[in-house]
């Protein structure tokens, strides 16, 4: 879907459609939708959820999945306290299932007032940097490399 520049500075409500498209822009275009809040796509060896919650929010996630062993909570659950410590874009911890300790980032962002294409654009290119980022250093300091197979994401 084309938008001219004015309707693209227009403020409409954040929904799945307009992720998708703002996706497309950025490159992103395998992706799976399973409801009409929520996209999943694998961005840089990364599987990432985009999810319109009743806020009206807007949150990127990022799943790395270390299947670590319970005893090494503490050392993890540090690892992203530290993390969050220094970097306040994006929110790390952990999270236990059946298969181990898992760490996940949160990317959240209001959108009450909705956005417009320029703002969902930058909002979904930051999000995903700033994931991808702390996954970059949360890996590194855990596992001694990198899980996230480069930068994909350009905007700032």
């Amino acid at each position: 879907m084309d938008h001219t520049d004015e309707e693209s500075d227009t403020v409409r409500p954040v929904d799945v459609e307009r992720i998708e498209e703002i996706l497309r822009k950025l490159g992103i275009n395998r992706f799976q939708t399973d409801s009409s809040q929520s996209i999943y796509a694998w961005i840089n060896d990364v599987l990432f959820a985009f999810v319109v919650d009743v806020g009206p929010s807007f949150i990127i996630k990022g799943h790395w999945d270390p299947n670590f062993r319970g005893e090494d909570f503490t050392r993890i659950f540090l690892t992203c306290n530290d993390w969050n410590r220094t970097n306040h874009s994006a929110a790390a911890f952990c999270h236990s299932n059946s298969d181990g300790l898992q760490v996940r980032l949160d990317y959240a962002v209001m959108t009450g007032g909705g956005m417009s294409d320029a703002q969902m654009l930058t909002t979904l290119g930051r999000g995903i940097k700033h994931i991808l980022h702390g996954i970059d250093d949360i890996s590194r300091e855990s596992v001694g490399n990198s899980v996230a197979t480069g930068y994909l994401v350009a905007v700032s």
